[in-house]
């Protein structure tokens, strides 16, 4: 059964390209490097709008619920500290 893992953000509005730019080109990467995930979806959410914000949802697809739980703990703690560190 495929199982979803999935992440909602909210990103200052003047950092947003930059960020898409990183999660494309560095985050989802190394993520889908883990070996866990089939597939990884980034989406912009469009309503509500914030004047601040812009929010992003990030769907990994996995094979499994096990395969999830070896992703969070096995690599989600240093691949979100790099996150972090970034943003």
């Amino acid at each position: 059964m495929i199982a979803f893992y999935e992440v909602s953000i909210e990103v200052i509005k003047e950092h947003s390209h930059a960020w898409v730019d990183w999660m494309i080109s560095i985050h989802i990467p190394e993520v889908k490097k883990c070996g866990v995930f089939i597939n990884a979806k980034l989406s912009k959410v469009t309503d509500p709008v914030s004047e601040s914000y812009d929010t992003f949802h990030i769907q990994y697809s996995a094979n499994s619920l096990q395969d999830i739980q070896l992703y969070r703990s096995e690599y989600s703690p240093a691949l979100q500290a790099s996150h972090n560190r970034i943003f």
